[in-house]
């Protein structure tokens, strides 16, 4: 008799209760509660500032064409966005991917306008995207940051103005260390004399 009391006791005392289980899942829906908002925040300002990258390189590769220009060579900074290789080989990769949009559906560098998060280049006498000695306007290059309200690609495209405008005061129609709360797109014109100012 004393072992199946024993038995029952043991039992009893392996098991958690269902106020521990309660407890145990309040815990971890406070900390799902905390971590989510701040995950997805965090992966907003990183898409963001690869967007911000992207602006940047493309007016570094901008600005190198322009310089290159003066001495008499034309240049394709970048071109319609497509995998595969392309001969000549434009200076901004052809198939990086839009990192607002991701999954590969859109490209990070076009000559139009395609999606939040895409950084296009206009201009060029003698094609789009292509800078030559001929050139007698600027080069413009915007990102184009217009993204649907109440997405992540929104707070994406907030994150790539902020980050943008501090690098490029007046890029996105306000003075730098403004802070935005809904996304604008930024662009610059580089002269051909390679100046890179506002619009």
């Amino acid at each position: 008799m004393s072992n199946l009391k024993n038995k029952a006791l043991a039992g009893a005392e392996s098991g958690f209760t269902l106020i521990e289980l309660m407890i145990v899942i309040a815990i971890i829906g406070i900390l799902a509660a905390i971590a989510i908002p701040q995950y997805e925040k965090y992966i907003a300002t990183s898409q963001g500032n690869d967007v911000a990258a992207n602006f940047h390189s493309a007016v570094t590769a901008v600005t190198s064409a322009v310089a290159a220009a003066e001495a008499g060579q034309t240049t394709l900074v970048a071109t319609t966005g497509q995998a595969g290789a392309l001969t000549p080989a434009p200076v901004l990769p052809n198939a990086a991917v839009d990192p607002l949009a991701g999954e590969g559906a859109f490209y990070a560098y076009d000559i139009t306008a395609t999606a939040p998060g895409t950084v296009y280049i206009t201009g060029g006498a003698v094609a789009p995207g292509t800078v030559g000695p001929t050139d007698a306007a600027d080069i413009v290059i915007t990102a184009d940051l217009k993204a649907a309200a109440g997405t992540s690609a929104q707070d994406g495209a907030i994150a790539a103005d902020n980050a943008i405008n501090q690098a490029f005061p007046g890029a996105c129609g306000q003075p730098a260390g403004y802070d935005f709360t809904s996304p604008v797109d930024c662009s610059v014109n580089v002269t051909t004399s390679g100046q890179i100012v506002a619009p």
